[in-house]
């Protein structure tokens, strides 16, 4: 498959035919049913498929390659380990509308009526071996519970700037009596 986009880069020089041809080829080959095996993959196993997409990025780019971060950023893709674990939890997200599915991935259930400060949202198989713990099933239940604990922090952070812009506006307002009254003319004449 590579050998074909070296092939094509002879004839043509323009970067978005090679990425495209990239992408539909090599990258398709390298991701197959990756939502399953990526949590198998070793540290070898991460960096040799790293190293296709780096020797891809080689062949499109040319005399621009600069390392490997650059290039992506100039071909606007990501790293092929972002991307499968971003396939793996879009893949998992839409698992979880069906029914059938969402057994797999129960919700954790509280014995008692308190709140957890850093309860997990999503019910994760106990492993005794590693084998078991990298496989498929546990390693999306713990992709859920990261998810679901980056969107709370998110939400957390997200508020906070927004108290923090209310009270400093809240300040303002009392330190300045013209724009209090400036601003209540105005909400006025909007209703």
């Amino acid at each position: 498959k590579m050998r074909m986009l070296h092939i094509a880069a002879k004839y043509t020089k323009n970067k978005d035919h090679l990425k495209h041809i990239y992408k539909t080829f090599v990258r398709s080959t390298l991701e197959f049913s990756s939502t399953v095996w990526h949590s198998s993959l070793t540290l070898a196993d991460r960096q040799d498929l790293e190293r296709v997409q780096k020797a891809a990025l080689k062949v499109i780019l040319r005399g621009e390659y600069e390392d490997y971060e650059q290039a992506l950023g100039v071909l606007n893709l990501e790293s092929l380990n972002q991307r499968r674990e971003s396939m793996a939890l879009k893949f998992v997200k839409n698992g979880l509308k069906d029914p059938q599915f969402s057994k797999l991935f129960p919700l954790r259930e509280s014995k008692h009526g308190m709140i957890a400060r850093n309860s997990e949202k999503y019910f994760v198989n106990k492993s005794n071996t590693l084998r078991h713990k990298e496989s498929s099933v546990p390693f999306l239940q713990r992709l859920l519970n990261k998810d679901s604990f980056e969107k709370k922090m998110s939400l957390k952070i997200l508020c906070r700037n927004e108290l923090v812009k209310k009270t400093k506006k809240e300040e303002f307002n009392n330190k300045d009596p013209i724009f209090r009254v400036n601003y209540v003319l105005n909400v006025d004449a909007i209703t």
